[in-house]
């Protein structure tokens, strides 16, 4: 069943996750190419600051709660909590963004299980679980006409309901000017 879901990961990756016009670049089976355009997350790749530069939902965006919040910013920390803050408007200010980051309380936790899986759980809702696929992009792909920019180092988190359908894929991008204290640098 991995395999298989790791088959669908990449399809919906490059298929749904904000690149389809990049077709020129597909083999006939949806495989990225080149190779190396992307490879699974592991958890020293989100420890940071990061925003969400794109999202897609494939969804009613009204069941997303925040997810559907035009701007997002998440904190990521080598313990393993998670922290995030949206907005209706953009902030490019850092230290205001690391503040409301600050204030927030860790409830959300999150593990890797196997490679290029994220599952998040909640400390204030025992029985709330979330399962992401993960991928770390390797190269950069210039956006198409209505698909974003993806840059190395980018991640593209996946959310996928019980059967594997994908839900809401989210683009992060690593703020490199702030790394909050305790977290690997980067």
């Amino acid at each position: 069943m991995l395999g298989n879901l790791k088959t669908r990961c990449l399809t919906y990756l490059f298929a749904l996750a904000c690149i389809c016009t990049h077709a020129d670049r597909l083999a006939a089976d949806g495989v990225p190419e080149p190779p190396g355009a992307h490879r699974p997350s592991m958890l020293d790749d989100l420890p940071g600051l990061w925003t969400v530069v794109h999202w897609t939902t494939y969804i009613d965006p009204s069941q997303l709660n925040s997810y559907a919040a035009p701007h997002q910013w998440f904190w990521f920390s080598i313990d393993g909590s998670v922290r995030s803050v949206v907005s209706e408007r953009p902030n490019d200010q850092v230290g205001e963004i690391r503040d409301a980051l600050e204030a927030m309380p860790e409830v959300v936790h999150f593990t890797s299980p196997t490679r290029g899986v994220i599952e998040t759980t909640r400390s204030d809702q025992p029985g709330v679980r979330e399962r992401w696929l993960a991928y770390t992009v390797t190269a950069n792909l210039p956006a198409g006409e209505n698909n974003p920019e993806l840059r190395a180092g980018d991640v593209v988190m996946i959310l996928v309901d019980p059967n594997d359908r994908p839900i809401y894929t989210r683009q992060m991008r690593k703020l490199q000017s702030y790394t909050p204290p305790g977290l690997l640098p980067r």
